[in-house]
C-alpha cells in the first residue's frame, strides 16, 4: 500500500443514482487507512468508488472506529475546489483526557476500517 493512500471498497449493489440535476451518485463501501499516515490525511481517490468526484463522504458509526488500543475519529476534508481528497484521522494518543490531535506522520493505521457512504459525480 503506498504511504498515506486511503483504499475504499464498493459495496454489492453500493451504487444509486441521485434525483437532482448534478446527476449525481450515492455510493456505500468502506475505506481502509494506510501504513503510513500522511500530515493532512490520507488521499482518497473518487475513482476507488466508481465516480469521477465526491462531494461529500459521510463517515459511519459516530467517525469513530477502533483497533488495538485506541480509538480513531475520522472526518473528511474537503479541498479548495470543494470535492473530498482526503480522510483526516484524530486521536488521544496514550493520553487519557486529553484533546484530540491529528495523528502522527507514518503511523500505521491499516488496521482501520470504516463504514462510509459518498456522493459525487
Amino acid at each position: 500500500m503506498a504511504a498515506g493512500v486511503c483504499t475504499g471498497t464498493v459495496d454489492a449493489d453500493g451504487f444509486s443514482p441521485m434525483n437532482g440535476s448534478n446527476a449525481g451518485y450515492m455510493v456505500h463501501g468502506q475505506i481502509v487507512l494506510s501504513t503510513s499516515y500522511a500530515v493532512g490525511g490520507d488521499t482518497i481517490a473518487a475513482s476507488v468508488f466508481g465516480i469521477g468526484r465526491i462531494t461529500d463522504m459521510i463517515i459511519q458509526g459516530a467517525n469513530v472506529i477502533a483497533a488495538g488500543t485506541n480509538a480513531v475519529v475520522l472526518s473528511p476534508h474537503v479541498a479548495t475546489d470543494g470535492s473530498v481528497d482526503k480522510v483526516q484521522a484524530f486521536w488521544s494518543g496514550a493520553a487519557t483526557n486529553s484533546v484530540l490531535t491529528q495523528v502522527a506522520a507514518n503511523t500505521d493505521l491499516s488496521g482501520y476500517t470504516a463504514q462510509v457512504i459518498v456522493f459525487g459525480t
